[in-house]
């Protein structure tokens, strides 16, 4: 039996603001550091992602595997001009380079900073980010 989460993506939506205190974007932490970073559990992923998936302008951008991932509770120096105050522990990613998808992938019903999980394969067939997830959690009888 395979693992049917393996190729999991957690799509995650990306600010053109700045985090407080900080001289970069949301975007300009992914796209130009290769870092992304999230609190650990709550409403948040309880275990390290192995992709994550980043949109804005109302669709995907990218998929991106997480190369290494550490638990911090200070970004310290970890990425130039954010100098954003964590509370509590975080998971840091270090990103692989992009996946870009080779069609549009709409948000569909996804709103404002809703995030998702979707199988990879999925989310780069369908035409919107909702219907990955959708037809994944039918995948996993979770629906």
């Amino acid at each position: 039996m395979q693992d049917l989460t393996s190729n999991m993506v957690y799509v995650v939506a990306l600010s053109h603001e700045r985090p407080s205190n900080s001289e970069i974007t949301w975007r300009e932490i992914v796209e130009l550091h290769e870092r992304y970073f999230h609190p650990v559990g709550g409403a948040y992923p309880r275990e390290p992602v192995n992709y994550i998936g980043f949109r804005y302008d109302g669709q995907l951008q990218s998929i991106r595997h997480a190369q290494h991932c550490e638990v911090v509770s200070d970004l310290a120096d970890r990425i130039p001009g954010c100098r954003l105050r964590l509370e509590g522990p975080h998971y840091l990613y270090t990103l692989g380079p992009p996946v870009i998808p080779v069609k549009r992938v709409r948000n569909g019903k996804l709103v404002m900073a809703n995030r998702v999980y979707a199988a990879i394969d999925l989310l780069l067939t369908c035409d919107t980010i909702s219907e990955a997830g959708e037809l994944t959690r039918k995948r996993l009888g979770r629906e």
